[in-house]
């Protein structure tokens, strides 16, 4: 896992590229705790980071990690620091992501349908956002 730096460097790199792609961040929260703020997270990480690389950016749009209840509850948290700081707009989540299908059974991880529901009780009560269109599911081939 790179710091915060390298990744910063790495998105706006792209940015500045021109591309026409849109960048999803599928990404956890770093650690971050469930509160308000711009705290510190895991790994020299903190929530204006996270908050930096899922929406922050111009061409950044959030598909989080949602692997237990925790991770959306932080991202509400992370959302409302989205309407308090930088661009001052909600985040607009297009998804949720799991990883159940890629873990021998029995999964102690959220399914996509547990995640995606997650998601959307933890950001929608406010600010929030209601046009979730997502539920990805990873797996890999062994």
């Amino acid at each position: 896992m790179s710091g915060p730096g390298h990744a910063r460097t790495w998105l706006n790199g792209f940015i500045a590229a021109g591309t026409s792609y849109n960048v999803f961040d599928f990404a956890g929260n770093a650690g971050c705790p469930a509160q308000t703020g711009n705290n510190a997270c895991s790994n020299g990480w903190h929530t204006d980071d996270v908050w930096y690389m899922a929406w922050g950016s111009s061409d950044s749009n959030p598909l989080p990690e949602i692997y237990q209840q925790l991770n959306a509850t932080v991202w509400y948290y992370i959302d409302v620091y989205a309407t308090n700081h930088g661009n001052n707009t909600a985040m607009n989540f297009v998804g949720s992501t799991s990883e159940c299908a890629a873990v021998t059974p029995p999964c102690t991880q959220n399914t996509p349908d547990q995640a995606w529901s997650q998601l959307y009780d933890a950001v929608n009560p406010t600010p929030g956002d209601t046009n979730i269109q997502w539920s990805i599911n990873f797996t890999w081939d062994t």
